[in-house]
């Protein structure tokens, strides 16, 4: 399918009565302007996260910026068919929040020459180009996760979120397995990561839930233990 279609077909998902009040949910773009433009931001990420060991200072920077401009951007041309001028002197940021200012509108190739934008900042700052991809391709696949989460039979968006991601390349489309988890009251499709963020390293151990260094059998059991809690504080 093509982007436009693979549109369509979100929207279509959408419709069904599963998905009541998700479009509501899904990030967007601010429409104004931010505390930091992104150039700024992409000039000097480390002064955007907490310090660390190693490369893990540059990986959450990655992997805020993903959240706050490429999780947004994905949702909007997923949910629209269109996006907002995505030139880099129209993009900031706040600490939750990106923004992009008035102007022309923008096709699915303006999302794809500002993923690999970004990831060539990073690249030049260092940081390993499989973590990139990964860190990329976790929040480019957000909205399908999303759906996934939410409808039945999510093994159904497999090949649409598959033919999304390919849109950004084979390293980003090649950066994470989509795993399917079925119980007799629930089934879901999450990606699964091939290389860590390397948060863990910050944070007494925890790991991201679509992280590498847990086994299928353990996401199994994570997400089995996250669907009883909300069944219980349901």
């Amino acid at each position: 399918m093509s982007a436009f279609q693979l549109h369509l077909s979100y929207r279509r998902a959408l419709e069904e009565d599963a998905a009541a009040g998700l479009a509501e949910q899904l990030p967007r773009l601010s429409n104004g302007r931010g505390a930091t433009p992104l150039e700024q931001w992409l000039a000097q990420p480390l002064a955007q996260v907490e310090a660390g060991p190693g490369k893990v200072p540059l990986s959450l920077a990655h992997k805020r910026l993903c959240g706050l401009l490429l999780l947004p951007l994905a949702c909007q041309w997923l949910l629209d068919g269109q996006l907002p001028d995505l030139s880099p002197c129209r993009l900031s940021l706040d600490p939750g929040q990106g923004h992009a200012e008035d102007g022309r509108g923008s096709g699915i190739a303006a999302l794809q020459t500002l993923v690999h934008a970004i990831n060539r900042h990073f690249r030049g700052h260092k940081l390993p180009p499989r973590i990139i991809a990964s860190n990329s391709a976790v929040y480019l696949a957000a909205p399908w996760t999303r759906l996934g989460m939410a409808l039945p039979e999510p093994a159904r968006f497999e090949a649409p979120a598959r033919q999304w991601m390919a849109l950004f390349g084979d390293d980003i489309a090649g950066a994470i397995d989509w795993a399917h988890f079925h119980w007799p009251d629930r089934q879901l499709l999450l990606p699964h990561r091939k290389d860590c963020c390397l948060r863990y390293k910050v944070c007494n151990g925890e790991l991201c839930g679509t992280c590498n260094r847990y086994s299928r059998e353990q996401m199994a059991a994570n997400l089995r233990q996250w669907l009883d809690n909300q069944i219980t504080t349901g």
